[in-house]
């Protein structure tokens, strides 16, 4: 399974390059990383590697892309547990403005999405339906809204409804930047359980240095996580990060240090592709995404 995962991680790389240089448009986005956990007062240590690779591509008014992303987690005496993940997604402008997406997920099930995609300067929307492709599969309906009043703000929502559970999950988060500081903070909550409220922050240091601090808190957790970033060139970052976890249910708690590189250039096309980008840059330095 080791190997297979790798052997696929590094074939689609592979295909990225040529893709890259014909294209009118593209987007590339690299990540390995390598996570430690002293698991606490739990007593249960692990280690987690994972390689991510996406990438997309913009010829007029057509666009396609696909995304892989492989996990391998190991419990010393325990187990070893490996999960491999992969998308594909292709787009048309209907307009200048609109485009309709198609897209297709693998993990430990198949998912069929549909989604219609509207950019304009300040203001961005999505409206989507997502199919489980199985016996009994759960439709899930979703529609995200982006705005920027201001250059310095954004606001961001999002409302999805299990058709099938009947479960709603709303997020709204805003995020302030100005010079070399920023801040966000926002709330989750699902119908079927307690809010979720996630709010922090960075600078850069000067140099290529920057630091980020995140918190995220409920009835059940809470989170607190501080990294820094070296920053290698244009494209390339270092990320160097401390997490504690603390359970409230369990009364245990564990601290995890992480290591990651990750390489990035272009830009995702549409609505949908900037807010999935987004909250990749957002888990990056605070540990957690809406």
């Amino acid at each position: 399974m080791f190997r297979s995962g790798l052997c696929s991680f590094l074939l689609f790389i592979g295909t990225l390059f040529p893709l890259y240089a014909q294209a009118q448009a593209s987007y590339v986005d690299l990540g390995l990383s390598a996570l430690h956990s002293d698991g606490g007062t739990s007593g249960v240590d692990w280690t987690e590697y994972e390689a991510s690779a996406v990438a997309e591509w913009a010829q007029e008014s057509v666009f396609f892309g696909g995304s892989l992303r492989y996990v391998r987690s190991e419990f010393p005496g325990i187990a070893t547990f490996n999960l491999q993940s992969q998308s594909l997604w292709a787009g048309y402008g209907l307009t200048e403005s609109l485009r309709l997406v198609a897209e297709y997920d693998h993990t430990d099930r198949d998912y069929a999405g549909l989604y219609l995609d509207h950019e304009a300067e300040d203001f961005g929307a999505v409206f989507g339906l997502r199919h489980e492709l199985a016996q009994n599969g759960d439709d899930l309906l979703s529609l995200e809204v982006s705005y920027r009043p201001l250059d310095e703000l954004a606001l961001y929502s999002s409302l999805d409804h299990s058709l099938d559970a009947g479960v709603s999950t709303a997020r709204v988060w805003g995020e302030y930047k100005a010079g070399d500081l920023y801040l966000l903070g926002g709330v989750k909550e699902a119908s079927d359980a307690s809010p979720q409220f996630g709010f922090g922050g960075g600078t850069l240091l000067g140099g290529k240095w920057a630091a980020y601090a995140g918190a995220e808190l409920s009835d059940q957790f809470d989170f607190y996580s501080l990294s820094m970033l070296y920053s290698l060139n244009d494209h390339s970052t270092l990320h160097m990060r401390a997490i504690r976890s603390d359970s409230h249910a369990s009364s245990t708690s564990q601290m995890t240090y992480s290591i990651a590189y990750r390489f990035e250039t272009g830009q995702r096309v549409g609505t949908r592709g900037t807010l999935q980008a987004r909250r990749l840059w957002m888990d990056d330095r605070l540990g957690f995404s809406f």
